[in-house]
């Protein structure tokens, strides 16, 4: 429990610990990501589909095994995230949270697929860290993350 609880820590990246947006500050136009997402699919090998709130995504693995119901529920996820350049900002083999606690693209992917299962998603800033950007990642970029969803606990359990 406590490696889980330190691995959480490390992932400092993936949370909504975002600081407030300035009043100069505005999120990207979608049509201004769109080609540069579509385009990154593309030389990724991805067959993507785009959902609802705007993430592209390719459903790797289902899974089998029980499904997110809601922002309560607890999830343990491995992941490697990276800007559109193929940089890595932040990686983890194993983290726990709230799955609520994610950034909301995040959180929209995480109802895609069940406890075992994986997805690749590129979201867009405005689902992501928006124009003010966080730590290794510039304001108004559009993230890649590979993503496995190793357990779920539901709430109410």
């Amino acid at each position: 429990m406590k490696k889980s609880f330190l691995l959480m820590l490390a992932a400092p990246v993936l949370f909504l610990g975002c600081s407030k947006k300035s009043d100069t500050c505005s999120d990207q136009d979608k049509s201004v990501e769109a080609p540069a997402m579509q385009a990154f699919c593309v030389s990724q090998g991805l067959d993507y589909q785009v959902d609802n709130a705007g993430n592209y995504y390719q459903i790797d693995s289902v899974g089998t095994g029980p499904a997110v119901l809601s922002a309560s529920d607890t999830v343990v996820i491995s992941y490697v995230g990276k800007t559109l350049d193929n940089k890595v900002f932040d990686h983890a083999d194993s983290v726990m949270a709230y799955a609520g606690t994610f950034i909301p693209g995040f959180q929209y992917a995480l109802l895609k697929v069940k406890k075992g299962g994986g997805l690749q998603i590129v979201m867009p800033s405005y689902l992501a860290y928006g124009c003010t950007g966080n730590a290794a990642i510039p304001p108004n970029s559009p993230l890649y993350f590979q993503v496995k969803l190793l357990d779920v606990r539901n709430y109410k359990q």
